[in-house]
């Protein structure tokens, strides 16, 4: 039965999901907005502003830094992630753009907020 699941499984099993996501966040820090169908970037943005609001409280714990290091990846991207929850303004907003040409899959801009 499909009842209360908080999570949009996006027709992925377990493990590509999370990669999918990730490597989706890896492109939003690293450039500051991904261009994604939809549902994808309704998925990224619940993970990003989670990820966002925890750095804020946790940067300098160890178990948080590991845990962003398996998400990200990179010492550059943790640093990006740390300087930019520093920030009086932050958060991830999702734009609506159109159609994508092919298969005309509705597509969405997921972006950082203040930068």
């Amino acid at each position: 039965m499909y009842k209360r699941v908080k999570k949009l499984k996006l027709g992925r099993k377990t493990a590509h999901r999370k990669s999918l996501i990730n490597n989706l966040l890896r492109s939003l820090f690293d450039n500051n907005s991904v261009v994604t169908t939809t549902p994808k970037a309704k998925a990224l943005k619940q993970k990003a502003s989670s990820l966002i609001e925890k750095s804020k409280s946790k940067k300098d714990s160890l178990p948080f830094r590991r845990n962003v290091q398996d998400i990200l990846g990179t010492d550059e991207l943790i640093k990006k992630l740390v300087e930019y929850s520093s920030k009086e303004k932050t958060g991830v907003g999702i734009v609506k753009i159109g159609f994508r040409a092919g298969d005309n899959a509705e597509t969405s801009r997921v972006y950082l907020l203040g930068t």
